[in-house]
């Protein structure tokens, strides 16, 4: 919530876990909601927030839970992660 809140309070590299709420193939950009919002209410729908991550690699299924390592940049539309790695957390 807090990067959501205010994405530019955070520079340089971040970490966040994260639940996937929808993927965008083509573009390869797939949003996030806080894991813990998606633990306590158990529906995507549920969270205040939803980042979007931009991501090179094969993207997460939806209600997948993972971890990100990234950074905040300026896209086309506002800010969004620019992901490095994507990790599934089981």
């Amino acid at each position: 919530d807090a990067l959501a809140k205010s994405p530019e309070d955070f520079k340089g590299e971040i970490v966040l876990r994260a639940v996937v709420v929808g993927v965008k193939e083509p573009e390869g950009v797939f949003g996030v909601i806080d894991s813990r919002e998606f633990e306590s209410c158990g529906v995507l729908t549920c969270a205040k927030n939803t980042l979007p991550v931009k991501f090179s690699g094969d993207l997460p299924e939806p209600k997948t839970v993972v971890r990100i390592t990234g950074r905040m940049i300026q896209g086309e539309k506002g800010l969004i992660i620019e992901a490095k790695h994507v990790e599934v957390v089981p």
